[in-house]
């Protein structure tokens, strides 16, 4: 098994990639983060190189088509500060940069894997036109300036979490969003092996988000992992988290770690929701 990570980078206008100016702006930019070489592939393509970082590879390769939307579907994003379904509609080429290896160390192997393909994706994005850059195991949608500022967190050891991993509300049938809402994401699994899955709870979602994201920067920077009948308490309030692992639970064929609070919906050892506990 690997660890395997992806961001697709879109551009305003076709570019001829440059691997050795990339690996220079890594040079420049970000001297502490290891050796830097530019690798030669066997194939000989001129829109196809790779980088080494120490001995880890990114491989880069350039399309000078649009990426289809549909493959940007449903790209998420928890807070939308800019206009992304222009820069989707409109780009005009995209380029991968692409990192796997063995799996080590568990989540600080993932982390490395990440940080070393989010490091040469920000490099691209500062010599060649990109726009917004897709983390494609999160469905993460960035903003190609924010992108690169995210960098000086990896550097100071705070994993970029909003450009790794999305967020998507949940409302329970029955309710509206803005009286009970729960929250999933799209991206954790790559690190601790399975999603987060916020039971819902009669608040508004952005208290759900607020929850969710102080766990998965929990998992990450810490790069501890979760496990059944874990208690939580949240250290940005009065939040108490039960922690159930289960195979699926609101996604079907997606392991997740259900994370109940005291004031769920849902009853924590069932996992069922409270009225039918009750009744």
């Amino acid at each position: 098994m690997h660890h395997s990570f992806a961001a697709t980078l879109l551009l305003a206008e076709p570019w001829a990639l440059d691997c050795a100016a990339i690996a220079a702006t890594l040079r420049t930019r970000f001297p502490q983060i290891g050796a830097i070489d530019v690798a030669a592939l066997d194939d000989g393509a001129h829109n196809k190189g790779a980088v080494t970082i120490d001995s880890a590879m990114v491989t880069l390769e350039v399309s000078s088509t649009p990426l289809p939307a549909s493959s940007l579907s449903p790209a998420l994003s928890t807070l939308k500060t800019w206009d992304s379904d222009a820069v989707v509609q409109g780009h005009a080429a995209h380029m991968t940069v692409s990192c796997k290896g063995p799996l080590l160390g568990g989540v600080d192997g993932a982390k490395a894997y990440a940080a070393v393909c989010h490091f040469v994706a920000a490099a691209a994005a500062l010599v060649a036109p990109v726009q917004a850059v897709f983390w494609g195991t999160g469905w993460a949608l960035t903003e190609a300036s924010a992108f690169i500022k995210t960098t000086s967190e990896i550097l100071k050891g705070r994993m970029p979490i909003t450009s790794w991993v999305s967020f998507a509300t949940i409302v329970p049938k029955g309710y509206q969003a803005d009286t009970a809402s729960g929250m999933v994401t799209y991206g954790m699994r790559a690190f601790v092996g399975r999603e987060l899955e916020l039971a819902p709870r009669m608040d508004k979602p952005a208290n759900a988000f607020r929850i969710v994201n102080g766990v998965s920067r929990k998992l990450l920077n810490s790069g501890d992992t979760l496990t059944d009948d874990l208690v939580l308490r949240m250290k940005t309030g009065p939040v108490t988290v039960s922690v159930a692992a289960r195979d699926y639970w609101l996604r079907r064929n997606v392991p997740a770690y259900v994370l109940v609070t005291e004031d769920s919906l849902i009853e924590p050892g069932t996992l069922r929701p409270r009225e039918a506990m009750q009744a």
